[in-house]
């Protein structure tokens, strides 16, 4: 049933009547007779009944509608090609003059009654992006234009033309995506830069210093200071191979040019050999090591190494965020018949929720403002998670903010060459 609407003598008003009866409480503003209209705007030339303009329409990739006043009524005419738009059929439009709005997305409706009113008060061209809600419940972005016309006698209609631009919409989020990403992964670059070069530079100036001293002082050669001094020197340039290493290894993984060396070898012996390498770090820092292997697990394929880089990651970055007289534990355990999981597990710092998704990205540290407390260039846990995936595995962290953290990494007892 089509609402009733009172013809006003005077257009602007027919006009603000017409808008009232397709648009539920549009609070639009009073009209008076200082709207815009001009003469040559009420020669539209248009004849609203002609067949074969509806024809040429019903034609168009787009959804076309004319709506205006005849006997009291409002008239609402839409092309065929709504129902491809949004599913509901032009019949149906006709006998719900409001259900476009209806179907218009809650969170647009302000906006479009806020640039409808404009078009009501001065007659000005309607023109915007907005999102629909279709029959199946798809979300349609549809650009919408409409233009107030007159017909001769003067009595305005409103003829307007809407097409659907979702894919365009999505192809803009897209690429509005990829540009923030963009911006993020340089904004890490930089600060991995400034990261790397105090890396570097510390490293070196220990050698540097010492290796100045040992050349200047007259020390006696068993001296135990020159041993310390010499065991700086030698963790020092350790440090320094080990970040070049990390850098050379993700941009290898990255470029798809690193190669798995395959070897049989033993879980125990492996993770023993890692232990004793961080042992040193560990006692400085007063953090207790408890690791085991299960029994059930003997000998698996993989590239040895790069296992020990994974674990020796894992480790590292374990005890450097456990306050001392903390405790780090290594578990090996079989998964399933062809799997195993190694587990890294702290009580340390752990990690805030919202902060694990950034956890693998390339550059990024947690910790990276200026007054943070732990060394490191970002890359640690990005190449683990680069090594395992190369290796067939999957890693995954929980972590609870102020209790500590639990990495575990499944990878294959056996990768086939």
């Amino acid at each position: 049933m089509r609402p009733e609407i009172a013809l006003e003598d005077d257009a602007v008003a027919a006009l603000l009547a017409l808008a009232n009866s397709f648009l539920p409480n549009p609070e639009l503003p009073r009209l008076s007779g200082a709207s815009g209209i001009t003469g040559a705007e009420t020669k539209a030339g248009i004849t609203l009944g002609q067949e074969h303009y509806r024809l040429l329409i019903d034609q168009l990739p787009a959804a076309t509608f004319m709506a205006w006043f005849e006997n009291g009524r409002c008239e609402l005419y839409v092309s065929s090609y709504i129902e491809t738009l949004l599913g509901y059929t032009a019949a149906e439009w006709s006998e719900n003059p409001i259900l476009w709005y209806e179907r218009l997305h809650p969170d647009e409706r302000q906006r479009w009654n806020e640039a409808f009113a404009l078009t009501v008060a001065f007659a000005q061209p309607f023109r915007g992006d907005y999102r629909f809600i279709a029959r199946d419940g798809r979300i349609v972005w549809i650009h919408g234009e409409v233009k107030v016309l007159y017909d001769e006698s003067g009595r305005p209609f409103m003829h307007g033309m809407g097409y659907d631009i979702t894919e365009l919409k999505l192809i803009e989020d897209g690429l509005r995506e990829s540009h923030e990403k963009a911006q993020r992964a340089n904004r890490a670059k930089s600060e991995f830069l400034t990261r790397t070069s105090h890396e570097l530079r510390t490293p070196l100036n220990i050698i540097m210093g010492f290796a100045e001293f040992l050349i200047d002082a007259e020390l006696d050669p068993f001296d135990p200071k020159r041993k310390e001094y010499l065991q700086e020197i030698y963790s020092s340039g350790k440090h320094l191979l080990r970040l070049i290493d990390d850098l050379l290894d993700l941009a290898r993984v990255e470029a798809g040019r690193m190669d798995l060396r395959l070897e049989k070898f033993s879980l125990r012996a492996a993770v023993e050999s890692v232990c004793a390498g961080a042992r040193t770090v560990a006692l400085k820092r007063k953090i207790h090591l408890d690791w085991d292997v299960s029994p059930e697990i003997g000998e698996v394929t993989l590239d040895q190494q790069r296992f020990k880089q994974i674990l020796y990651n894992l480790l590292s970055n374990a005890i450097k965020f456990s306050e001392a007289g903390g405790l780090v534990r290594i578990r090996i355990l079989p998964e399933d018949a062809r799997h195993f999981k190694l587990m890294v597990e702290d009580d340390g710092i752990g990690i805030k929720s919202e902060d694990i998704p950034r956890l693998f990205q390339d550059f990024e540290q947690l910790d990276s403002g200026p007054s943070r407390r732990y060394e490191g260039s970002g890359l640690g846990l990005a190449l683990t998670k680069e090594l395992t995936e190369l290796q067939g595995g999957t890693i995954n962290v929980d972590s609870h903010y102020g209790v500590g953290t639990t990495v575990s990494v499944v990878l294959p007892n056996q990768i086939l060459d």
